[in-house]
């Protein structure tokens, strides 16, 4: 092992090249250049950590236990947050299936294309305006349901307001 390559694998494996299985541990022990190379690498990174780095001051602790927690979640949930949650889940999981069913569609229209074309006339058969007036409110419930789950998700989640008699 040159001189170069250990220096490349000892700055490439962090602070310790003894830790190396490939012989850099061999190779430190032999040359007095590397050796003093180490050496002067880890007499530069003790003086930067302690230039760089500063003890917290004393009142700190005290100073960040009287911040109140932003958004302080509950310990334990309630009945209403794992109803939301759930209903979440599922606004989430029918728009999967929904992205899913599109791809499949156009994956196997690429595969097979007598397949693309038994589906359009599927869709052609069963396409009425009555078919298609329900898939628009369909959609449209789909949304409203997501849309009120999270506005509920964001109001459950917000910290309550201090009541006026407070004082900040």
């Amino acid at each position: 092992m040159t001189c170069a390559e250990f220096r490349q694998r000892w700055a490439d494996a962090g602070w310790g090249a003894s830790d190396d299985p490939t012989g850099s541990a061999t190779h430190l022990d032999n040359c007095p250049s590397c050796a003093a190379w180490v050496a002067r690498q880890r007499a530069l990174d003790d003086a930067l950590a302690t230039a760089l780095l500063i003890a917290a001051p004393a009142e700190l602790s005290v100073r960040l236990a009287r911040i109140p927690p932003a958004f302080a979640r509950p310990a334990t949930e309630s009945a209403s947050q794992r109803v939301l949650g759930f209903a979440f889940l599922v606004v989430v999981a029918l728009g999967a299936i929904g992205v899913s069913g599109a791809a499949l569609g156009f994956v196997l229209g690429l595969i097979w294309p007598a397949a693309a074309d038994a589906l359009q006339a599927i869709t052609l058969i069963l396409d009425s305006p009555l078919v298609g007036y329900y898939q628009n409110v369909a959609s449209t419930l789909l949304e409203a349901l997501a849309t009120l789950v999270l506005a509920a998700l964001v109001i459950l989640r917000m910290p309550p307001a201090p009541s006026p008699s407070e004082g900040r």
